[in-house]
């Protein structure tokens, strides 16, 4: 599991940190690319296994990783290193040059600003630096909720689901809209994010996720079951896309890893409660939906305290 992290972890953070222009719409390609693997990865294996055998297929997954992640990470980003630090010089040159001509003086020492079409901040934010600003806490609490809530929904959804009348087969059938919803909205979401203020993008996805929450207690039919999964489903794909931009958006590139790790940390330990919450919720309410709608309190919050957030801003150096 350690190395399942990091690696989803080492992989987004790669391409906030090499693609500097239309990162947005990169992170969205490179979430919606890992949700499919992630979709489709059960049918495969499970033919392999039936074939072959699970010390095989778990041979073979180990050798593919040698064989096919480890030479990319090691010869494609080497080079991508090297362009990407050419162009971040570049684009401080640029600030520089730009502010300079229009105050007279040196560079701001502001670091919320945005300089260019890439989103880049003038300054490269520490992660004390980034601890201290609300937004990071906003961002995070978003991806946690998600990731609690989501995992909750997903490991009850039969039950949920088959107290509002559905069949375990019909329940389970949910998944493929999830699915398909995550990865067309994550695709949007990430272009979407390169066009307008990131903390848009989180409220937006907060609003999917409270919206799947309560559309569950009116869920009675095919067309209410789908627009719940696909709600569900495209909520958890966008903010994963908007944290990944959003951070790198706000704090630039120096310390992106270091940033998103306490992020991802925190995301991890919330999954673990959702199984849990979900069935507390139940035990005291009665009902799967009901127990949703008041937890779809959480996104509600989040997404407001989003709408009233500044632009973080580093205070100027005495």
């Amino acid at each position: 599991m350690a190395g399942q992290g990091a690696l989803g972890l080492a992989a987004s953070t790669a391409v906030a940190v090499y693609v500097t222009r239309r990162r947005g719409l990169a992170l969205g390609v490179k979430t919606a690319v890992g949700s499919a693997g992630i979709a489709m990865s059960p049918v495969l294996l499970e033919w392999m296994i039936r074939h072959l055998g699970t010390s095989t297929v778990w041979m073979i997954e180990g050798l593919a990783v040698w064989a096919i992640v480890l030479p990319l990470g090691w010869f494609f980003l080497r080079h991508q290193r090297r362009a990407a630090r050419y162009s971040s010089l570049e684009l401080e040159s640029e600030v520089d040059r730009e502010t300079t001509s229009v105050s007279g003086a040196g560079p701001t020492a502001a670091g919320g600003g945005i300089a260019g079409g890439g989103g880049f901040p003038i300054h490269q934010w520490t992660v004390r630096e980034a601890l201290h600003t609300p937004i990071f806490w906003i961002i995070t609490a978003g991806v946690a909720s998600s990731g609690m809530l989501g995992t909750g929904l997903n490991f009850h959804q039969i039950a949920a689901l088959g107290e509002r009348g559905l069949t375990a087969m019909e329940a389970a059938a949910n998944f493929i809209p999830q699915a398909i919803a995550a990865l067309v909205v994550t695709i949007g979401v990430g272009s979407l994010v390169d066009r307008v203020r990131p903390k848009f993008g989180v409220m937006f996805s907060m609003a999917l996720l409270a919206g799947s929450m309560g559309l569950l207690s009116v869920v009675q039919d095919a067309w209410t079951t789908v627009g719940f999964g696909a709600l569900l489903g495209a909520s958890g794909g966008a903010v994963r896309t908007v944290e990944a931009a959003a951070f790198t958006h706000y704090f630039g590139t120096l310390h992106i890893g270091a940033i998103r790790g306490i992020v991802t940390t925190i995301s991890v330990g919330s999954t673990a409660f959702g199984p849990v919450v979900f069935p507390l919720g139940y035990g005291v309410l009665g009902s799967y939906a009901l127990a949703a709608a008041v937890l779809a309190s959480i996104p509600v919050l989040v997404g407001i305290a989003a709408l009233f957030a500044s632009e973080p801003r580093r205070q100027s150096a005495r």
